[in-house]
């Protein structure tokens, strides 16, 4: 976890504390040294002399909300597998029970969510409406790798999502924020155990806020309540930090296949069984 000093109490001055250096001071952080936790130094009970106005203090030290992998640095925000996804180092359980899950969708959120504010994003089922910016959002994502969307080519599904994902049995959302079309997934019947999920895309102006583990747990959830066992994906092989969020939430890689594009494209496969998965 990050950590950061809090403000001499005296003159509100921030980083410029000098660690007083004293026996009692010493012994404190030598012990701290040799007892250190597996995600880091606990809390320092020494004192401290701010630099500005010479005043002592014991200072708290702040900690932010990510817990991160003790091998390779990798945040494990929201991470349900046990492993890093990143390097592979298993997640002692009392880190696991400290990850904290950015605040989300429930178990079978899988019909419309608002926000209480309007300035809130929130996530609600495509209308048929939708199919220009939801392309026009695909598209900003695509151009981010030099690729453009192709609805009468690979990309079919979203030249109507709404319509192409009911008519056969399944179903689209997307992340709505001011007016806008931020994000996007779908889910489609694959077999009778098995749903496939589709178009999961987020705009850069919400990423790193938790919205691609909402929606991948959308659609696990959208499988548990169909009554099916498994879901299955198929992701570009340049979208890197999708795979990382795929392998933490439990997916496995099962194949690759090419798509005989322009862009000489090719995708891995990913599958999750959600058998025993809380």
């Amino acid at each position: 976890m990050a950590r950061t000093l809090s403000p001499c109490p005296k003159c509100g001055a921030v980083g410029k504390a000098r660690l007083v250096w004293s026996f009692g001071n010493l012994t404190r952080f030598l012990t701290t040294a040799f007892n250190r936790s597996t995600i880091g130094f606990p809390e320092l009970a020494v004192f401290r002399r701010c630099r500005k106005c010479r005043h002592v203090f014991v200072p708290r030290i702040a900690q932010d909300s990510t817990i991160r992998c003790n091998k390779c640095d990798y945040d494990l925000t929201g991470n349900e597998s046990g492993r890093c996804p990143e390097c592979g180092w298993k997640i002692p359980e009392p880190i696991r029970q400290k990850i904290i899950v950015p605040g989300g969708l429930q178990r079978c959120t899988f019909v419309e969510q608002r926000a209480d504010s309007d300035n809130q994003p929130f996530v609600r089922k495509a209308a048929p409406t939708d199919a220009p910016a939801i392309q026009r959002l695909v598209n900003s994502v695509f151009g981010e790798y030099g690729l453009a969307i192709a609805v009468n080519g690979v990309d079919e599904h979203l030249a109507e999502p709404a319509e192409y994902f009911h008519a056969r049995g399944g179903e689209f959302w997307v992340v709505e924020d001011g007016g806008r079309i931020v994000a996007t997934v779908g889910a489609l019947p694959h077999n009778s155990e098995t749903t496939e999920l589709k178009a999961l895309y987020v705009h850069p102006s919400i990423r790193r806020q938790g919205w691609g583990r909402k929606l991948t747990k959308l659609v696990m959830d959208y499988t548990r309540a169909t009554d099916k066992k498994r879901v299955i994906l198929w992701s570009d092989t340049r979208f890197t930090d999708a795979h990382r969020l795929y392998r933490g939430l439990g997916f496995r890689q099962f194949g690759q296949r090419e798509l005989h594009d322009i862009y000489n494209s090719s995708e891995y496969g990913f599958e999750c069984d959600l058998t025993g998965m809380p």
